[in-house]
C-alpha cells in the first residue's frame, strides 16, 4: 500500500512539471515600464501549457473592462481613466479534465494606469499679469509648476514621468519661440509670450496632458487647468472708442440739411498714442470736414439719414478700437388736439426750413386757417374731420395727415361678454362670485368709465380702458343689476352701452312641511331689492319676503327611488302641486329656473 501511494506521488509531480504553468505577458508596447495608458486599450495573451486539453481559459480585471471575449488566448483591456490607480489582470485555467494538473492554475499581473484626469497643478500664485496696454515689455516669460503622473518616480514605482503641456493664448498674442498663437502643445513648463500689436488683454489657459509625452496616452483625459490673467485694466490702460455727437443732438428731421460734427473719445487711453481715425458714414451723409477726431457731416434730410456712422481709431502700438453711433430720423408730425370741442391750433414738428399750407376735409364742419393752422369748429359740427398739412421746399412734397375728432361725436357703443364676436343685449344670469370679462369697442380720443348704477347709488367700478372684469357681487336671490359702459371725450358724453345681470342663486319657499293634501312652491327675495313696489308679502320664518313674480320656474317631484311622479311650470312665480294622492313617504323637489337647479325635500304624510 505504501509503495502505491509513493508512486502516485511521483507520477503527480512528474505530470505537473510536464504541464508547466501560464504566464501573462502584455503585448500593447509601453514608454514606461509597469504602466499602462487608460481608455485606449491595452493588449494582453498568455502562455498555453503542455496537456492543455479541455481546459478553458478566464480573464479578469479590477480597475478596468475587458473589450471583446474573454476566454480567448489574447485579451484587450480599457483601463479605467483613474489617477494613482494600481490595477490588475487575470487568468485561470479551469474546467480541466479529471485529473489534469492545470486544473485552477492562475497567473496575475498589476499595471499602474498612468492618469492625469482632473489631477490639480500645485499652488501657483502668479495667476495675474500686470500689463501696459501701449507699452508693453517684449517678452513675458509664463512658468507653471511641474506636473508629474500620480505613482511615479516613488519607491517600487515606474520612473517620474512628468506631463506635457497645452496652452491656449488669447488673440493677440503669440508663442515667442515658434510664433504659435491660439492651442498648441509643448513638453515644457514654460513659454515666452510676446504681443501681436498692444498688450490686448485675455486668459492664458494651461493644462497637463499625456498626449505626446513619454507615454503618449493619447486618449487619457486632461488635467485640472491653470487660468493666467493678462490684465489690462489694473497694471496699465485699456482704451475704450466711443461715437460722441453734439449736446442737444436728438436725431435729423425733414428738410434739415444743418451739418453735424462727431467726435470720437477716448477713455483709459493713459499712454496710449492714437496715430490715426478711420471714419465710415452713412450714404445719405456727405462729409464738410475732418480734423483729428472729429468729423463734421451733412445730413440729407430723409430717412436715409438713420444709417450707422462707424470710426475705427489706430493706436500708437497697432491695435485698433472701433465704436458706431447711429442717428434717428424723427419723421414730421401734425401736433395739436386730437380733439377740437371749439377751436384748436396745428402745427408740425421735426421740420425746418419749408412752408406749410393747411387744409380741412370738412371745411363746413372744422375751418383751418391755410397759413396758421388755426381751427375752428364750424355750426356745432359733430363727426371726425381729417386735417392735411401739405410740406413744400427744399426736399420736395409731403402731405401729412391726422383725423381729429369734432365735438361729443354721439357714438353707439356695444358691450361684449368674454371675447364673443356678439354683443350683449338681453339679460344675463350668473351666480354671485362669478368673474365676467366685458368689453365694448374702442374710440379714437375717448375715454371710458364703467359703473354699476343699478342698484342705486351709481358708483364706478373702472375707468380708462375698454375692457373690464366684473366679479357678481353677493346680491339677494334674483337682483338685478344694469352695469353700464359710458364712452365720452373732452367735450362730454358720447354714448354709453348697459346690460343688466341677474343673481341666479334663486331661493324658493316651500310649505307646509311635512304635507297632507298639497304643497305650495314661491320664488321669493327681499323686498327691499324688489324693483316692483306694489307686489304683495308675507310672513316667513319671521323675515319679510315677497313673491318674485317674473320668476319662471318648473317644479319636478321625485319619490325615493328617483321616480318622476309630478311636474309642473310656474305661474306669476308660485306652484301649487297636490299631494294627496302620494303615499306617505319622503320626496324631493327638484327646481329649475333659467338653468340654474335648487333641490329641497319633503316628507308627505296621511
Amino acid at each position: 500500500m505504501k509503495t502505491l501511494k509513493l508512486l502516485q506521488l511521483i507520477s503527480l509531480v512528474f505530470l505537473t512539471l510536464y504541464a508547466g504553468g501560464q504566464t501573462i505577458t502584455k503585448t500593447t508596447s509601453s514608454n514606461v515600464a509597469g504602466t499602462v495608458c487608460p481608455v485606449s486599450g491595452t493588449g494582453y495573451s498568455v502562455s498555453i501549457p503542455t496537456n492543455f486539453g479541455s481546459c478553458k481559459i478566464k480573464w479578469t480585471v479590477t480597475g478596468g473592462v475587458i473589450s471583446g471575449r474573454d476566454d480567448l488566448k489574447t485579451v484587450t483591456v480599457n483601463w479605467n481613466d483613474v489617477r494613482g490607480l494600481t490595477s490588475t489582470i487575470k487568468v485561470t485555467f479551469a474546467g480541466c479534465a479529471e485529473g489534469n494538473p492545470n486544473e485552477g492554475l492562475f497567473d496575475t499581473k498589476s499595471e499602474l494606469i498612468l492618469s492625469i484626469k482632473d489631477q490639480p497643478f500645485d499652488t501657483f500664485p502668479n495667476n495675474v499679469i500686470n500689463l501696459d496696454f501701449c507699452n508693453p515689455p517684449q517678452s513675458i516669460p509664463i512658468i507653471v509648476p511641474a506636473m508629474v503622473v500620480d505613482g511615479t518616480g516613488e519607491f517600487g514605482q515606474p520612473a517620474r514621468t512628468e506631463v506635457s503641456y497645452i496652452w491656449n493664448l488669447p488673440a493677440g498674442w503669440k508663442d515667442f519661440t515658434t510664433g504659435k498663437t491660439g492651442e498648441f502643445g509643448t513638453t515644457t513648463r514654460s513659454i515666452t509670450i510676446f504681443p501681436l500689436a498692444c498688450a490686448e488683454p485675455g486668459v492664458i489657459v494651461v493644462k497637463g496632458s499625456l498626449w505626446g509625452s513619454t507615454p503618449n496616452c493619447t486618449s487619457s483625459a486632461f488635467s485640472s487647468p491653470i487660468n493666467i490673467s493678462l490684465n489690462t485694466n489694473l497694471g496699465g490702460s485699456n482704451p475704450i472708442v466711443s461715437v460722441v455727437p453734439p449736446a442737444g443732438f436728438i436725431g435729423t428731421t425733414a428738410c434739415n440739411t444743418t451739418p453735424v460734427t462727431f467726435t470720437a473719445q477716448i477713455a483709459q487711453q493713459g499712454t496710449c498714442i492714437i496715430s490715426s481715425y478711420d471714419w465710415k458714414k452713412p450714404g445719405s451723409w456727405t462729409i464738410v470736414s475732418q480734423s483729428g477726431n472729429a468729423i463734421t457731416l451733412q445730413p440729407s434730410g430723409s430717412a436715409a439719414d438713420a444709417g450707422q456712422i462707424e470710426v475705427t481709431a489706430t493706436l500708437g502700438c497697432g491695435s485698433k478700437r472701433s465704436a458706431t453711433f447711429t442717428p434717428s430720423f424723427i419723421p414730421p408730425a401734425i401736433v395739436g388736439s386730437a380733439v377740437v370741442c371749439n377751436s384748436s391750433s396745428y402745427s408740425v414738428a421735426n421740420v425746418q426750413g419749408v412752408q406749410i399750407a393747411w387744409s380741412s376735409s370738412n371745411p363746413s364742419g372744422l375751418s383751418i386757417n391755410a397759413t396758421t393752422g388755426a381751427a375752428v369748429r364750424v355750426n356745432n359740427f359733430i363727426g371726425d374731420v381729417t386735417v392735411t398739412a401739405t410740406i413744400s421746399g427744399g426736399c420736395g412734397s409731403i402731405a401729412l395727415t391726422r383725423v381729429v375728432t369734432v365735438g361729443n361725436t354721439t357714438v353707439s357703443p356695444q358691450m361684449y361678454l368674454n371675447g364673443s364676436p356678439t354683443p350683449v343685449s338681453n339679460t344675463l344670469w350668473a351666480a354671485a362670485g362669478t368673474i365676467l370679462n366685458f368689453s365694448t369697442n374702442y374710440y379714437e380720443n375717448s375715454n371710458y368709465q364703467w359703473q354699476v348704477v343699478f342698484p342705486s347709488p351709481p358708483y364706478n367700478i373702472g375707468s380708462n380702458s375698454k375692457d373690464l372684469t366684473f366679479q357678481m357681487f353677493n346680491a339677494p336671490p334674483f337682483q338685478v343689476v344694469t352695469l353700464l359702459a359710458r364712452v365720452s371725450n373732452v367735450c362730454g358724453l358720447r354714448g354709453a352701452a348697459a346690460v343688466s345681470i341677474t343673481n341666479q342663486t334663486g331661493s324658493f319657499a316651500m310649505y307646509p312641511n311635512p304635507s297632507t293634501t298639497q304643497v305650495t312652491i314661491e320664488a321669493i327675495t327681499h323686498p327691499e331689492s324688489k324693483k316692483d313696489a306694489t307686489a304683495s308679502y308675507k310672513e316667513r320664518d319671521a323675515n319679510e319676503l315677497m313673491i318674485s313674480r317674473d320668476v319662471a320656474f318648473t317644479v319636478e317631484l321625485y319619490n325615493s327611488r328617483s321616480v318622476l311622479r309630478k311636474s309642473e311650470t310656474s305661474v306669476a312665480g308660485t306652484i301649487v302641486l297636490s299631494t294627496a294622492d302620494l303615499p306617505t313617504g319622503l320626496y324631493y323637489l327638484k327646481i329649475t329656473s333659467n338653468g340654474h337647479i335648487e333641490k329641497q325635500q319633503i316628507q308627505v304624510k296621511h
